[in-house]
């Protein structure tokens, strides 16, 4: 299969949604090492890469801002 690649970008919160509203979004976001949310422009910059980045496979580029680093976010859901 010398011409099939398999990578994977995997995105951390990007957007509040109905379960973790805003305000809790941005508390969870300040708990990554950034300290800031993921955003969609950084998410396709790393699916353009890996489409245009012929010699690339096997890889998993994580855009979250350092959240899969196991920085611990504070339980902000509903109880």
């Amino acid at each position: 299969a010398p011409r099939i690649r398999v990578n994977a970008v995997v995105p951390g919160p990007v957007f509040a949604n109905a379960a973790l509203g805003e305000r809790e979004f941005e508390m969870e976001a300040r708990g990554v090492p950034l300290q800031r949310a993921a955003d969609v422009s950084g998410v396709v910059d790393a699916v353009v890469y890996l489409s245009r980045a012929k010699s690339v496979t096997g890889q998993m580029i994580a855009v979250d801002s350092g959240q899969h680093l196991g920085w611990r976010t504070p339980d902000v859901g509903p109880e």
